[in-house]
């Protein structure tokens, strides 16, 4: 199971009208690489690696940060299907 130690926050892409960040980014991305580092999140844009993340209701859902919209600061999160 995913760990969210690190606590980096997005913003799910459907809600651009918030500029505060609300859904948990997991401490690593799919394949075990970092995601909520500053360096992970460098790497997880470029590679398009997808991430659990955690909702603000608790749920959780496989997401990658939208790498033309996203910076560390506010990093946006585009909900996987399928």
């Amino acid at each position: 199971m995913a760990t969210y130690s690190i606590a980096l926050k997005g913003l799910p892409a459907s809600k651009r009208t918030s500029v505060t960040p609300i859904d948990t980014v997991p401490d690593l991305s799919q394949d075990g690489s970092a995601a909520a580092t500053l360096g992970g999140f460098q790497a997880t844009c470029q590679s398009g690696d997808w991430m659990l993340v955690k909702g603000l209701d608790g749920s959780f859902y496989w997401a990658t940060y939208d790498a033309e919209r996203s910076t560390f600061a506010l990093p946006v999160l585009r909900k996987m299907t399928g």
